[in-house]
């Protein structure tokens, strides 16, 4: 399976873009098991997965591929930053993204909000196969605005201050 050095998506067929059923997901986790087991998982699943294991990993992977991810799946607490703050900041940018945040804290923080004033899915460890599943499968997705309504150069601009 894939890893943090790992480029691009990987599907159950080892290839991206749209030749697989399911959702792209970028996923940030520290622990390496747990990433590689929620990597297994996904990719399993029908998921276009890229797993890394840092909110600085996370930025790049975000800005670096072409398509982007469909959802967010961020552990909140990352050894570099933290999951909330930067799940509201590439839904700032990308407000059509779905987000998960997975924690071992029983009790949500408050203002767990991302784009639009949409709370996020939460997904508690330790967690199983289904409940994995079924937030991926849950996590809504915001409006997403026509074209024309977003200024890419602003959004390039936040990217890389």
């Amino acid at each position: 399976m894939g890893s943090s050095e790992q480029k691009g998506w990987m599907s159950i067929a080892g290839v991206s873009g749209p030749l697989w059923s399911g959702r792209r997901v970028l996923v940030a986790e520290d622990d390496p098991a747990v990433r590689r087991m929620v990597e297994r998982v996904l990719v399993t699943a029908g998921h276009g997965v890229r797993a890394v294991a840092s909110a600085g990993e996370a930025l790049d992977a975000f800005w670096l591929e072409p398509r982007g991810p469909d959802v967010l799946l961020l552990d909140v607490g990352l050894p570099d930053g933290n999951g909330r703050e930067l799940a509201r900041h590439l839904t700032s940018c990308r407000p059509d993204l779905a987000v998960v945040l997975m924690s071992g804290d029983p009790t949500p923080a408050p203002g767990d909000l991302v784009a639009g004033g949409r709370p996020p899915v939460l997904l508690r460890k330790p967690f199983s196969t289904a409940e994995l599943l079924a937030a991926i499968e849950s996590a809504p997705k915001a409006y997403t605005p026509p074209a024309g309504d977003v200024d890419t150069t602003e959004l390039w601009a936040v990217a890389f201050e």
